[in-house]
């Protein structure tokens, strides 16, 4: 019996294996295509910016277009990065509570959360724009209907739970040293 359970168990950490290993190239595949994609777009405004063209778009491109673009690109790739990272630690059979992991997953709650914060700053010119069947909410002011500030709630409860999940990690990360130094 003990050996068909080590069997079980042997395949399941094959299939593991094998999904981080797809997730990890798909997850690479993304980081590449988003990397060259947001890197023409940003090219693409600052020439817009100092060689404006006369159009609706070309009017619409400014330093806080240019910037929100810059920093949300830019907290894109950090997440994709450690998803990439997270899910190559694992293809390579290593363990996932570890406390390497735990930072990885801490640091992803830090970056969501400032995408959060960022969303809000940048929101004072903001396209009025008001998802009302989903988690972002926004406030209008009620003699312009223009929106006042943008608050992404959804992106604030994420942070929160990568977070939890994080000092979950970290827990299992002390808890599997605690049980190696015992045996």
């Amino acid at each position: 019996m003990a050996f068909e359970e080590e069997r079980a168990y042997s395949d399941v950490l094959i299939k593991i294996r094998k999904t981080c290993s797809v997730l990890f190239t798909v997850l690479k595949i993304c980081f590449i295509v988003f990397l060259a994609g947001w890197s023409i777009l940003l090219l693409a405004y600052i020439y817009l910016l100092f060689f404006p063209v006369p159009s609706d778009i070309s009017s619409s491109v400014g330093v806080s277009t240019l910037t929100r673009i810059f920093f949300f690109g830019l907290l894109t790739l950090a997440l994709l990065r450690f998803t990439v990272l997270i899910l190559k630690d694992m293809r390579n059979g290593e363990p996932p509570f570890t406390l390497i992991q735990s930072k990885r997953i801490r640091i992803m709650a830090y970056l969501v959360f400032t995408q959060a914060i960022l969303d809000f700053l940048f929101s004072t010119d903001l396209i009025p724009l008001i998802f009302k069947n989903g988690f972002v909410q926004g406030f209008q002011a009620a003699s312009t209907g223009e929106p006042v500030f943008f608050l992404n709630l959804g992106a604030l409860v994420f942070a929160v739970i990568l977070y939890c999940i994080s000092i979950s990690f970290e827990y299992g990360a002390l808890l599997q040293q605690d049980k190696d130094a015992f045996i």
